[in-house]
């Protein structure tokens, strides 16, 4: 059975190295947004810069207080007594076998009582603060993308971040590599910006695939002095 589950999971899980050509790439980068509003929040302190408008009772935290004891019964195992067995024979080099007796401890199950306490959750109050601050947020998103490895370049913030309150905010990329195969089967891979410019359109890479066809993405690239 064990090695039919390791069969299983060989046939399943195992990869296989194929040739791919680069057929091109594709790039895409954003950059966010970022608006300063007036916002209302709650806490139980009022942080710096922050202008308090109202203030409430609310609940904190629940202490454990104890109530009382409540009388259970659980199962236990009590030794009785003890119990004689034969464990083994010893040869006396005469001709004649003498029996080893052991002896080992009997129990027995009986019901005891014990008590367990009780414990209530006690509500615990504290000033909870409404206030109004300036946030910084998300408003949109700005947006570059093309083909080909020229050209690549960020989106344009200075007019959406011209007015009051805005700036630019978080980046993201994203850079694909397009990829198709001996019979025109294609496959996309995202790469880092890095090894996504060093390969070019027409070039051949390792391509690593499940025993089922799954694409599962690039070969890891030969480290100076590897073998490949």
């Amino acid at each position: 059975m064990a090695l039919v589950a390791l069969g299983v999971w060989y046939f399943f899980f195992r990869t296989v190295e194929r040739p791919l050509e680069v057929a091109g790439h594709s790039w895409q980068r954003t950059v966010e947004v970022e608006l300063e509003r007036e916002v209302e929040e709650e806490a139980w302190a009022v942080p710096p810069g922050g202008r308090q408008t109202g203030v409430y009772q609310a609940i904190h935290h629940y202490d454990k207080v104890f109530s009382h004891n409540e009388t259970r019964t659980r199962s236990v195992q009590v030794q009785t007594g003890t119990r004689t067995y034969k464990c083994g024979t010893r040869d006396l080099g005469n001709g004649y076998f003498q029996d080893e007796m052991c002896t080992e401890p009997v129990y027995s199950t009986r019901q005891e009582s014990y008590q367990e306490p009780v414990y209530h959750d006690v509500p615990r109050y504290q000033a909870k603060y409404r206030y109004r601050i300036w946030r910084w947020g998300k408003e949109r998103e700005l947006t570059a993308q093309g083909h080909g490895l020229e050209r690549v370049h960020w989106p344009d913030t200075a007019a959406a971040t011209a007015g009051p309150r805005r700036r630019a905010g978080a980046r993201r990329e994203r850079y694909v590599l397009h990829l198709e195969g001996a019979k025109g089967q294609r496959h996309q891979a995202e790469l880092p910006e890095a090894r996504w410019r060093s390969l070019r359109v027409g070039q051949e890479v390792r391509a690593r695939f499940s025993s089922t066809g799954a694409f599962r993405g690039l070969a890891e690239e030969a480290k100076p002095g590897q073998a490949g």
